[in-house]
């Protein structure tokens, strides 16, 4: 039985560890070597082999509300008069599909296609880190 990677899955404490072959096991760190996969772990690490650090995975991008994305971008230096000739400038029938969006929809998605023509034809660069900061508003 032998080690294709170890990566630690929750701070220092647990070390996800796949064996060749496929079969992965949960493994805390913090306890004395007794069992079969700790000892291969315990050798595995004696022999150069080093656990991954743990990445925490990234938060979700919330739904963000129209109030939200209006303040974001007024906030952010995109007067609402550039986005509204931003979307009078979309061919049909995105046009009217887009003002229709703009003016009723309660809340956008990260990735709602009136939301990424708006922040494709400003420039906004990170559609996802827009949402996240406008969620804080």
């Amino acid at each position: 039985m032998k080690i294709s990677s170890a990566t630690f899955a929750a701070e220092q404490a647990y070390a996800l560890v796949t064996m060749e072959g496929g079969e992965v096991f949960i493994v805390d760190t913090t306890l004395p070597p007794d069992e079969q996969v700790r000892r291969i772990l315990a050798d595995w690490l004696a022999a150069g082999g080093e656990i991954a650090p743990y990445v925490a995975p990234e938060a979700p991008i919330p739904n963000i509300t129209q109030r939200q994305l209006r303040l974001w971008l007024v906030r952010n230096g995109y007067p609402l008069a550039t986005v509204e000739t931003a979307l009078d400038n979309l061919p049909e029938p995105g046009r009217s599909e887009a003002l229709i969006e703009w003016d009723c929809a309660s809340e956008f998605k990260p990735d709602h296609p009136t939301l990424l023509d708006v922040a494709a034809v400003l420039g906004i660069p990170d559609v996802a880190q827009a949402a996240r900061e406008a969620a804080l508003i």
